[in-house]
């Protein structure tokens, strides 16, 4: 089974405790990760650095991850930088989590 986030608990700065479809509820710690791939000022990973930016989290219920409306940019097909959500692989959350 592949783990995904069926709901958002808890929220405080860099923390983010989640239900799961495995059942358990988790913690999920980003503080070492932000600030490890925060390379610049520019980096959307940066920008959730400041709290309050990090605590507009919201649940993706389609990708079943958590994501940042807006954070990230991306290329249309017509070459322009538009605004776009930035979000994280569930997997890969679900491996740095631990259980509450």
């Amino acid at each position: 089974m592949i783990p995904c986030i069926l709901k958002i608990k808890k929220v405080e700065p860099y923390k983010i405790t989640c239900v799961w479809n495995t059942k358990e509820s988790r913690i999920i710690d980003l503080e070492d990760e932000l600030k490890k791939w925060a390379t610049s000022k520019d980096s959307p990973y940066f920008k959730l650095l400041d709290k309050n930016i990090f605590l507009q989290v919201k649940l993706d219920k389609l990708a079943k991850t958590i994501s940042w409306e807006n954070l990230a940019i991306m290329i249309n097909t017509n070459g322009e930088r538009i605004p776009a959500p930035l979000d994280f692989c569930p997997d890969f959350l679900y491996k740095i989590s631990k259980p509450v």
